[in-house]
Formats: structure tokens, C-alpha cells, sequence
């Protein structure tokens, strides 16, 4: 009797703690996480030990990662932080190798001792209420309250965010202590830091090169000028018609070899034969905003030609290239 009742308790527990996905849901992998000391780093990478195993981990480092101080959470630099305490989120996929290497999404530096609070999010869905609005997150598995009373900050430009910025896709970092043990957990965010939306949220794209045509939301675009590759292979495609199709403003700064692209109460500047580029009224100095790939001037057309990697970069919007006639 003793041993039906402790595996009936033993079902309990477990069907408390798994979440359910229904037949027309497909669970998301969700990245990995780490909390542990920081033992070297390079230009574009940290060692870090967990805390708990002592395994080590590569973490990669590029311009899509996300790196606020741990305590603040205003942006910071991963530079000179051999031995900082960190929350790290990468993945889901990492190599076989020892130590493992993988990418980082968000970084958490200067933690302090044994604390956990830092956590990256994506938000799965929302419900708005007065003065603050829950997201669910994990893939179904946590609730979090994001109040008004808490603060609610912006990453990398003095573009003041509120809980209207907060939607489906939209990337977190949460900070957060005691979780409800129900399911879904709930728990309440003592300080968030609000990314931006999750790559591809920002619409979606596709460019069929053999027929001169893209599909951006659902609306077909005649290319022209077309899309052409350059010396390297990389496929460029009409920056303003891509831009202006995907939403956004594109001016000229007179006089000067830059353009200014706005989209969502955002302003990039962007300058021709430059991999970088600025967010307009950003003054942190944080970090050097970069593109795979410079935007050209094709001298055939003298038109302005952009990789995909540049909407990827700018809006959060995955290009499909599909070589096929549509």
C-alpha cells in the first residue's frame, strides 16, 4: 500500500512539472543557461565555469549578443571581466567538444555571490492589465508580471520604453527571486531590460532571384534594380525598395554619404562602404553597432545595395532566398 501511494505521489509531482504541449503546439527550444565565474576571455569570447559542476564553456561573443550588468542592467563591454561572476544564456546548439563551444544570446555580468535573478526571456504571450501586463515565456511553463511600479528599461538608446513595447517576441532580460510552485510558475520582475523582438518577429521575407520578385508580408515586390551577387558571392539586394516595402522611412543626411532608415520609433544611420553603423540619440559609447556585409553603391544603377544580413541586423528579419521562378 505504502508503495502505491509513493508512486501515485511520484505521478503527481511529475505530471505538476511537465509542460504540456497540445497537438497543434511545437515546443521551442529554449537556449541553455550558466551561472558561473568568468576564468579567460578574447575579443569575441568567455570562458565560463558553472558554479555547480565546474565544467567550463566557450561562450562566442558577436553583435547579437546582449550584455547588461548584472545589478543595473545598463549595457556594458565584456572586457577586463576574467573573474567576474556572470549569468550567461546560449544555444540550444553546442558542440561536442571539450570544453563545449556555443553562442551567446544574453550575458548577465558582475553578479553577485549566489544569485540567480538574471534571466533572458522571450515572450510567448501576453495578457495587458492596469499599470502591468503578464508574458508567458519557457515555452508555456512561467508567468511573469511586468509592473509599471518596477523599473523598465531600454538597451543601448535613450529611447524611452514602457509596457507598450512589450509584445509577442519581444526579448527580456527579467530579474526575478521566488517563483509560485504551480504550473505555470508565476513570479514577478523586480527590474527588465527590453531587447527588442526575436529574430524573424519583425516580419518575413523572400526573394526569388530567378523571377526578380520578393514576397515581403504576404505582398509580392517587382525587384528593381534587381538583386545581383557581387565578387564574394554574397547576394545583394535594392536597399530602399526592401526598406520602404518592410515599412520603414529612408531619408539622405545631406550632404554626407549617409542615410537614415526609421522603423518602430527607431533611427539607424547607415553610411556607404561602412560596416558600422549608429542608432540616432545614442550616446552610451558601449559598443560598435556593425554589419556583416557594407552597403554598396552599384555604379551601373546608383542605387544602394544591402546584403541580407542587414535586415537580420537592423529589423529582426530573416531574407529566404529561393532561387526557384515562384
Amino acid at each position: 500500500m505504502k508503495k502505491f501511494f509513493a508512486a501515485l505521489l511520484t505521478a503527481v509531482l511529475v505530471s505538476a512539472f511537465i509542460p504540456v504541449v497540445y497537438a497543434d503546439e511545437v515546443a521551442m527550444p529554449l537556449p541553455l543557461e550558466i551561472y558561473g565565474t568568468i576564468v579567460s576571455e578574447t575579443e569575441n569570447s568567455i570562458t565560463v565555469e558553472d558554479d555547480l559542476t565546474g565544467e567550463t564553456i566557450v561562450l562566442n561573443i558577436n553583435e547579437d549578443t546582449y550584455i547588461v550588468d548584472g545589478v543595473t542592467g545598463a549595457a556594458v563591454l565584456v572586457k577586463d571581466r576574467t573573474g567576474d561572476r556572470v549569468g550567461a544564456f546560449y544555444g540550444p546548439a553546442t558542440t561536442m567538444s571539450l570544453p563545449a563551444q556555443s553562442n551567446a544570446v544574453a550575458i548577465a555580468l558582475n553578479l553577485p555571490e549566489n544569485n540567480r535573478s538574471a534571466k533572458y526571456v522571450v515572450v510567448e504571450a501576453i495578457v495587458v492589465e492596469e499599470n502591468a501586463v503578464k508574458i508567458t515565456t519557457n515555452n508555456g511553463g512561467l508567468i511573469i508580471t511586468v509592473s509599471n511600479e518596477n523599473p523598465i528599461m531600454p538597451y543601448l538608446t535613450r529611447n524611452i520604453v514602457t509596457l507598450e513595447h512589450i509584445e509577442v517576441g519581444t526579448q527580456l532580460m527579467v530579474w526575478y527571486d521566488i517563483v509560485a510552485m504551480s504550473y505555470p510558475g508565476q513570479t514577478t520582475s523586480n527590474r527588465t531590460v527590453v531587447f527588442g523582438k526575436k529574430l524573424g518577429t519583425g516580419g518575413s521575407a523572400t526573394v526569388f532571384t530567378n523571377a526578380g520578385v520578393a514576397v515581403i508580408n504576404g505582398e509580392e515586390i517587382n525587384l528593381d534594380p534587381a538583386p545581383f551577387v557581387n565578387d564574394e558571392g554574397v547576394l545583394l539586394l535594392p536597399m530602399r525598395l526592401m526598406c520602404e516595402a518592410l515599412g520603414c522611412e529612408v531619408s539622405w543626411v545631406e550632404g554626407t554619404s549617409k542615410v537614415k532608415i526609421a522603423k518602430d520609433g527607431t533611427t539607424f544611420i547607415i553610411e556607404f562602404g561602412s560596416k558600422s553603423y549608429e542608432i540616432e540619440g545614442d550616446t552610451s559609447g558601449i559598443r560598435n553597432f556593425s554589419f556583416e556585409d557594407a552597403p554598396v553603391v552599384d555604379s551601373a544603377t546608383n542605387r544602394t545595395f544591402v546584403s541580407a544580413g542587414f535586415f537580420r541586423t537592423l529589423m529582426d528579419i530573416e531574407i529566404v532566398v529561393n532561387d526557384s521562378e515562384m
